[in-house]
Parts: C-alpha cells; sequence; structure tokens
C-alpha cells in the first residue's frame, strides 16, 4: 500500500473576539499558535507539508523563523467571523494545485484545540482510509438530545429534541460532539461535496481534558487550570 500523503492545514486568522490576539496570546509563556505548529512538526512524515494560513503578520513573524512550516496568505475576503473553514481548506488547496503539488488528505489542526498526545494522531490515522469522507476526533457529549436538550415548537412551548421516550439518561442513545481538535479529509471528497454533506464519518475519541476548545476568556483559564493541575502537558 502506497504511503499517503498529506497537507497540515493550521488556520491562523486575525480578528478574534471571543479571546483577542488568541493565536499570539501567551500560554504559559509560549504563544498558542506554537503548541500546535511544533505538534504538527512531530506528526508530519517525509510526504507532508505543514502550512499556516493567515492574514496577521505578527503570526507571519512568528512562523517565518521555521523552515518547516510554509505561510500561505490568506487574502482577507477569506478572513471574516462567517467565512466556512471550507473556503479556507479550498485555497490553500488551490494553492499548492496551482504549483503541481496534490494531496491524499487534509489534516486540519485548529491552534484553539492545544492539548493533544501523538497518540491521539495515530489512532486518527489508523482509521483513515480512501474510501471514507473523514475522520474527526470527538468526546462524549454531556447533554444529550434524546434526553436533555429541549427546543421551542411554533406554539412557543419546549418539545425534546429526540422524539425518542427516554426516562434514564442511561437508556439513551450515546451522543458524541466534535471537540475541534483534528479533521482528517479525504481530498477526493472535497471534490464532490461540501464537509456538511459528508455521509462517511469516522470518529477517534478523546477525553474531556485534551477535548477543551478555545472560544473565550473563560475558555483559557480553565485551561490553565487544567494543565497546571492535571500535568496536561509533560
Amino acid at each position: 500500500m502506497r504511503n499517503l500523503n498529506s497537507i497540515f492545514i493550521i488556520p491562523a486568522r486575525k480578528g478574534s473576539k471571543g479571546i483577542p490576539n488568541k493565536n499570539i496570546k501567551k500560554l504559559l509563556g509560549k504563544p498558542l499558535l506554537n503548541y500546535t505548529t511544533e505538534y504538527a512538526k512531530k506528526i508530519k512524515t517525509s510526504n507532508d507539508i505543514i502550512c499556516v494560513t493567515t492574514n496577521d503578520q505578527r503570526v507571519k513573524n512568528i512562523i517565518k523563523k521555521d523552515d518547516e512550516i510554509e505561510i500561505i496568505n490568506r487574502p482577507n475576503n477569506l478572513a471574516f467571523d462567517s467565512t466556512s473553514m471550507q473556503d479556507v481548506i479550498d485555497h490553500v488547496i488551490r494553492f499548492y494545485s496551482d504549483k503541481n503539488i496534490f494531496f491524499d488528505s487534509v489534516v486540519l489542526l485548529q491552534p484553539t484545540s492545544p492539548i493533544r498526545k501523538i497518540s491521539d494522531f495515530k489512532k486518527i490515522k489508523k482509521e483513515f482510509n480512501l474510501k471514507i469522507d473523514m475522520v474527526v476526533s470527538v468526546k462524549k457529549a454531556k447533554e444529550n438530545p434524546y434526553y436533555l436538550l429541549y427546543e421551542e415548537n411554533h406554539k412557543g412551548f419546549l418539545e425534546k429534541s429526540k422524539s425518542l421516550k427516554v426516562k434514564r439518561r442511561q437508556d439513551a442513545p450515546l451522543v458524541y460532539s466534535l471537540n475541534g481538535s483534528f479533521f482528517m479529509i479525504n481530498t477526493n471528497s472535497l471534490k464532490n461535496k461540501l464537509i456538511e454533506d459528508f455521509s462517511k464519518i469516522v470518529k477517534v475519541e478523546m477525553p474531556f481534558e485534551r477535548s477543551i476548545d478555545l472560544d473565550d476568556e473563560l475558555d483559557w483559564d480553565y485551561l490553565n487550570f487544567l494543565i497546571l493541575n492535571k500535568n496536561l502537558i509533560s
């Protein structure tokens, strides 16, 4: 079996609102971005490329010192809150295809999920093959739509999000939520459909303490607490 090659994409635009300047903000003395770039270098093979797609000059100043990582200049029209990750990925793939460089898979590593182990990616890579659309990292959802989650109907009353009659949480089907840490995507699937239309998705479960997705200052403070008290970074 041939050795599949990947493009590791690390998105790092400027303009974050929840945590201002989060990509360059220091977490225990090191820019948040560096946790992900250093991790990518540990898991890449000689067939792979790591790139950071950004419109932030401060990010570029950090990355340009590292000859193992390429910088993709992200156009400002792809740097809004409303910009889909699919558009960002497509931009990177086009950048390399114009150079006649192609990949079997895209590995999306978001800086906002800085706590990863090498074993996490080994599991992701083991599950990936060209017959599926994507492998994603997940955590068990604390709130279950079969039991705890409700929606407001057209009459203004709450009703269960899922109609299955479940009296105990233990009887509800297991539900998972994406933790944002890993997306390993088949590039052939990207050519034919949108990520939101993928149907062949395989999960790799990660524990809660490695599933923190930094969205606001409270998340940041909580992650600091976990790192210092749970020895998450060795």
